[in-house]
């Protein structure tokens, strides 16, 4: 392929297939959080120490907190995919201002949670092996 030529893939499909890929993700870290909650039951369960009790504490406090953010994010991805196929079915244009603003912050979002929750996992797994 010369480098003057380009892919062209379809607006409509591209963002169909990332909003698909944000729900995966989104599942996945739901379940992952869930095992990380059970991990941390387990080693609650063999702690004495009034001060990892109190870090074990945050921890939970952090993994129910994901469980919202994870959730909520999850609403607006299945919002904008309803959108988008709405839009696909009309004349709109897939170009709108507020759709593709929406998938920006939605892509932002979920990098950010993504990281964050990629750099609490190796907190909690340090604390784990250390506790």
């Amino acid at each position: 392929m010369k480098q003057s030529e380009k892919i062209i893939i379809p607006t409509d499909k591209y963002m169909l297939h990332e909003n698909d890929a944000w729900e995966r993700s989104l599942d996945f870290l739901l379940m992952e959080n869930a095992y990380l909650k059970t991990r941390l039951s387990e080693a609650v369960d063999a702690v004495v120490d009034k001060t990892l009790l109190d870090e074990a504490e945050q921890y939970h406090t952090f993994f129910l907190k994901n469980d919202e953010t994870f959730k909520n994010i999850l609403s607006q991805v299945k919002m904008q995919k309803m959108l988008l196929n709405k839009m696909k079915l009309s004349t709109n244009d897939l170009n709108d201002l507020n759709f593709t603003k929406n998938q920006s912050a939605i892509r932002l979002e979920m990098e950010n949670t993504e990281e964050e929750f990629q750099q609490l996992k190796r907190q909690f797994n340090h604390f784990i092996a250390n506790a």
